[in-house]
């Protein structure tokens, strides 16, 4: 299974086709409403559906990739909807056995930004650590 870690990955495109197609449609469309606590909605529906499904490998970088495109690539500044992907990673790392690098990848620049916050630091370091098992922590040091 390591080819699923190499080379380019999906592109955001590609992720977000897959996302529409995996997960429940009303959930995804949340993320387009202007409302960030229905958009927070759409977050806790996509973490309950990775809980139910546990998905493979591809749809799980798909889903990060999707959140870092809904998330105006990682520029979006509401604390609600940092702290729902943040959230989002965690149950990947809870409900699945496998979480494939590229998803880690896709995460690292906001996991790196958001360490610094103190609103986020406790969180991000807990998570930090549990990705070092599923990745290697050398990979999550890098």
């Amino acid at each position: 299974m390591k080819d699923e870690d190499e080379g380019s990955g999906l592109s955001k495109e590609e992720a977000i086709e897959k996302v529409q197609e995996y997960y429940d449609k009303t959930i995804i469309a949340k993320f387009d409403e202007a409302d960030w606590k229905v958009k927070v909605e759409g977050f806790k529906g996509i973490q309950d559906q990775i809980e139910s499904q546990k998905p493979d490998s591809v749809i799980l970088e798909a889903t990060a990739r999707f959140i870092k495109a809904k998330m105006k690539d990682w520029k979006e500044s509401n604390i609600n909807l940092m702290k729902e992907a943040i959230g989002t990673l965690k149950k990947m790392t809870e409900c699945c056995d496998r979480l494939p690098r590229r998803a880690v990848w896709v995460y690292s620049e906001f996991l790196t930004d958001k360490i610094g916050d103190v609103k986020f630091t406790a969180s991000v370091k807990e998570l930090l650590m549990t990705l070092a098992d599923f990745v290697t922590a050398k990979f999550v040091a890098l």
